[in-house]
């Protein structure tokens, strides 16, 4: 015989199952959601995109230059394809969530060369000074060379872990973090050179 406690036990996980269905299916819809508005940049004209949000212009343009890269099967091919003003944002931006994700030291893990060796004059570009003296400061200060990261590839988890104990990489990421978000400098970037994307 079932007893009222065991009645209240089976309540309690009943609930929790259907909140926790509620939070994939709100989660389910916001992605649906997500991918509908970034089909609708695509179709966008830069006018149109000029009136968006600052949040929604940097999406529309993430979402625009990332599409013109992979029309092309060789992902550098597809960067080398864009305009000056998209390989920028693409490279800044690309660099940013990179080292939002894993630091300095993932960037370099998932990089190519051919990326890291443009991102100093990028960063020059978009305005990011700061962010470019401490990355060049960072390349200078530990030998680096970017024409040559197959150091940096790693064939698993106890592999990044001795990558990140390499170099520094704490300490610039901690100093990176206290800098204005590339993101910024980004948006301002776009608006400024519209016409060129």
């Amino acid at each position: 015989m079932i007893g009222l406690k065991e009645v209240m036990q089976l309540f309690n996980l009943f609930k929790e199952c259907k909140n926790f269905a509620l939070k994939v299916f709100s989660f389910k819809k916001s992605i649906e959601e997500q991918i509908i508005e970034d089909d609708a940049y695509l179709t966008m004209s830069m006018e149109e995109i000029q009136q968006l949000s600052d949040e929604q212009l940097y999406q529309a343009i993430f979402v625009i230059t990332d599409a013109k890269i992979y029309e092309y099967e060789d992902v550098i091919k597809g960067i080398n394809s864009l305009t000056k003003a998209s390989k920028n944002f693409y490279i800044a931006s690309n660099y940013e969530m990179e080292v939002d994700n894993g630091g300095l030291c993932q960037f370099f893990i998932n990089s190519s060369s051919n990326v890291v060796l443009m991102l100093s004059d990028c960063l020059a570009e978009i305005g990011a000074t700061e962010h470019k003296e401490l990355f060049d400061k960072f390349i200078k200060n530990n030998n680096i060379d970017l024409s040559n990261l197959t150091s940096f590839n790693i064939d698993d988890e106890n592999d990044y872990e001795a990558q990140t104990k390499r170099y520094p990489f704490d300490e610039f990421d901690e100093a990176l973090f206290a800098l204005k978000p590339i993101e910024e400098y980004l948006i301002d970037y776009i608006k400024n050179n519209k016409e060129k994307f």
